[in-house]
């Protein structure tokens, strides 16, 4: 496919979802308004991580509490926005049918769920410990409440966009895009990368956390060359040509 094609296609994506932009607004909105009501929770519960916060400006507190509410309504929204993404895909995809349009909606949320977990539960206590670590008499940690928040939804997200790596991969080998003969031959190219964008989005420096998160992205690599096998596009055959015509070239 050439530059064009892909130009060409991200229009038509962007024009499906222009469609359905009113919609998505509103269930954000809504799925928001529900977040504020639990979001207390969720920030005690990563409050945890650190001994005490504190904010630095009147408006801070109520300013991190909404960044949680619509990360939480974001969150609660995100199979509908998939559903609708993907959906705007779908005349460019082969053999899709409602069930493949259900099935890649929900393996693509599982995988974000997946990978903010593994980046809350098992990344960050690491990192953070590790940060924490360079504490002193002298120099007490004094977090504000809004960039600690900040700092760990960001990783959250970051986490959970890398861990859709094999759906993505599925994806560009629909439109062909890709195929499982490039992943392999570029593997040793792959690995280097992602141990460089592990080093880059992991909260600490140190190669435990490196490790946490490189690991899994090289199962997921390969999990995306297993199933670029099975989204190989098709190659277009021309028409054969009549007989009559054929014996003008004999």
């Amino acid at each position: 496919m050439e530059t064009s094609d892909i130009y060409t296609l991200l229009a038509q994506v962007t024009v499906k979802l222009r469609r359905r932009l009113l919609f998505l607004a509103a269930l954000l909105g809504f799925a928001t308004c529900a977040g504020w009501f639990i979001a207390d929770d969720v920030m005690r519960y990563m409050f945890k991580m650190v001994r005490q916060v504190i904010f630095i400006s009147p408006t801070e507190a109520f300013v991190t509490k909404l960044k949680v509410s619509v990360a939480i309504g974001l969150s609660l929204a995100m199979p509908a926005l998939m559903h609708t993404v993907i959906g705007a895909l779908k005349g460019r995809l082969r053999d899709f049918s409602r069930q493949s349009h259900l099935l890649l909606t929900v393996a693509g949320f599982s995988l974000f769920v997946i990978g903010a977990a593994f980046c809350f539960f098992a990344v960050l206590p690491v990192g953070i410990g590790f940060l924490l670590g360079f504490a002193t008499l002298e120099m007490q940690p004094l977090l504000s409440a809004g960039r600690f928040v900040s700092f760990v939804l960001s990783c959250m997200i970051a986490f959970g966009l890398m861990f859709e790596l094999p759906l993505v991969i599925m994806l560009l080998a629909s439109l062909g895009l890709l195929t499982a003969d490039t992943l392999r031959s570029k593997r040793r190219h792959a690995i280097v990368l992602i141990f460089i964008v592990a080093g880059a989005l992991t909260p600490s420096p140190d190669v435990v956390s490196q490790i946490l998160l490189a690991v899994p992205m090289l199962g997921l690599y390969e999990a995306g060359i297993i199933l670029s096998r099975l989204c190989k596009k098709p190659e277009e055959k021309l028409p054969e040509m009549p007989p009559d015509q054929q014996q003008i070239f004999n």
